[in-house]
């Protein structure tokens, strides 16, 4: 049986206690396998045989599988003061590593909005919607409605410092400060619907492991 299929087994309940006992053994450090889970797609990747899985249905499954191997095997994977961090690929530097710009930048790695080319870091989409995104992530920028027009646009957050340089440099680009002061109180960006996706399912990803 495969990792795969022993944890969606798990996830999905077809496993008895008996099943999942046995099974288990196979898996000594069960809690390294079910973050190995975390940022997966549908199939095993050749290189490292890790299991994938959707990222609609992910959280789900993980949390199920978590659930039921504690409850069955009468074993706590984690304790009450494990702090978990969504994983990601590439190293993101100190002043900008929070939750949920980890959540973004893993899920938009995912989806080709972020490249990595060996360590180069690449935004896909416009400086603008780069901007956007970073807004609302550092700063609590959100979309409002215009007073006058009753459309859509972007409102400044909070006063939270906007890590320019640190991301500029992140990024390999410049002015990304200036690229938001653009967009602000401006309808947004063309291309903002998907950003908008990605952070809605970056945000629900932190709100879930929290």
């Amino acid at each position: 049986m495969t990792t795969k299929e022993f944890i969606e087994k798990i996830a999905n309940g077809t496993f008895s206690k008996n099943d999942v006992l046995i099974q288990s053994e196979v898996f000594p450090d069960k809690k390294d396998l079910l973050w190995d889970l975390w940022m997966a797609d549908k199939v095993c990747q050749d290189s490292t045989g890790k299991p994938q899985i959707t990222d609609e249905a992910q959280i789900t499954r993980i949390n199920r599988a978590i659930s039921i191997i504690e409850q069955e095997c009468q074993i706590k994977l984690f304790d009450n003061d494990d702090h978990h961090t969504i994983p990601v690929s590439i190293n993101i530097p100190g002043e900008i590593d929070t939750d949920i710009f980890r959540a973004f930048v893993s899920i938009s790695l995912r989806k080709g909005i972020i490249k990595n080319n060996n360590g180069t870091i690449h935004f896909t989409k416009s400086n603008a919607l780069l901007a956007f995104a970073c807004g609302v992530i550092f700063c609590g920028d959100y979309i409002g409605t215009d007073k006058v027009t009753k459309r859509p646009v972007i409102k400044r957050g909070h006063d939270g410092l906007f890590p320019q340089s640190i991301l500029g440099t992140f990024f390999g680009i410049k002015r990304l400060s200036q690229s938001r002061s653009q967009i602000l109180e401006k309808e947004p960006p063309t291309g903002y619907a998907e950003i908008n996706s990605l952070l809605s399912k970056s945000f629900s990803m932190i709100r879930e492991i929290s």
